[in-house]
C-alpha cells in the first residue's frame, strides 16, 4: 500500500470540507491544462501524483507512469495553489534511473505510444520491426511502464548495431580519470568530454575525468565517444 503523509491528508482535508481559494495559478489557466484521468493507482487519495506537477500537495514520490492519471487530485491542488505545472512534456525532465537501468528520456519520435522502442529492452511490450539505436533511452514512459508489469527483459550488455568495440588501445588512450563527480556511478557519463546515448542530460565542466566508471563502462559499450574536440 502507498504511504500517505499526514500532511497529504491535512491537504486534502482541508480541499474537501471547505471551498478553494481563488488563487492566482500563473499565466496557464485550469481549462489550458490536459489533466488526463483517475487511472493511477494512486488516484482520489488528496495528493498528486502527476509528476508534471511540483509543489507542498504532491506525493513524496512520482512516476513517470502517473502522468495524465490523476486528474482529480491535480486539478484540485492546481486550483487551491498548492502545486503548479513544471512541463505537459515529459520529455523536458531529467533522466530516470529505477533498479540500476537508466530509462532515459521522451525524446523518441514513437515515445507515449504505448510500445517500448529502446532497443536495449525486449519482450511482448515491444514495438515490432528494427529497432533504431537513436531510440536507445529514449523512450522512457512507454517502457517504464511496460517494464513494471513484467512484460520486458533489459540487456545491459546491449551496445548499437555496427559499432565495433573500441580495441584496448583506444580504452587506453583515454584518461578517464577518477569517481569524484557526485553524479558517479550512476548509470550515466557525466564527463563532458564525450557524447551519445549514455551521457547525463546537462553534463558540466565540474566532471571532466570525474566520472571514470560510468564513462569508461559505456564507452566500452559503444554508448557515449569521445568528441574530438578533446
Amino acid at each position: 500500500m502507498k504511504p500517505v503523509s499526514i500532511a497529504g491528508w491535512l491537504v486534502a482535508a482541508a480541499l474537501f470540507t471547505a471551498p478553494a481559494l481563488a488563487l492566482d495559478t500563473g499565466e496557464i489557466g485550469t481549462d489550458a491544462i490536459d489533466w488526463g484521468d483517475d487511472s493511477s493507482n494512486w488516484s482520489r487519495d488528496g495528493e498528486c501524483d502527476d509528476p508534471r506537477f511540483e509543489g507542498t500537495g504532491m506525493a513524496g514520490t512520482t512516476y513517470d507512469v502517473d502522468a495524465f492519471r490523476d486528474a482529480q487530485d491535480c486539478r484540485t491542488l492546481f486550483e487551491a495553489g498548492n502545486i503548479t505545472l513544471i512541463s505537459e512534456d515529459l520529455a523536458q525532465r531529467p533522466p530516470l534511473r529505477i533498479d540500476g537501468i537508466q530509462f532515459g528520456n521522451d525524446t523518441s519520435d514513437w515515445a507515449r505510444d504505448g510500445e517500448c522502442d529502446d532497443p536495449r529492452f525486449s519482450g511482448e511490450g515491444m514495438a515490432h520491426g528494427a529497432l533504431s539505436a537513436d531510440n536507445a533511452y529514449a523512450d522512457r514512459t512507454d517502457c517504464l511502464t511496460i517494464w513494471e508489469t513484467g512484460a520486458l527483459a533489459y540487456d545491459p550488455q546491449w551496445r548499437a548495431p555496427a559499432t565495433p568495440p573500441p580495441t584496448a588501445a583506444e580504452i587506453d588512450a583515454i584518461d578517464f580519470g577518477a569517481d569524484t563527480s557526485q553524479w558517479s556511478r550512476d548509470g550515466e557519463c557525466d564527463d563532458p568530454r564525450f557524447e551519445g546515448p549514455g551521457m547525463a542530460a546537462d553534463p558540466v565542466l565540474d566532471d571532466l575525468k570525474a566520472d571514470a566508471t560510468d564513462c569508461r563502462g559505456l564507452f566500452m559499450h559503444g554508448l557515449v565517444t569521445l568528441r574530438r574536440k578533446y
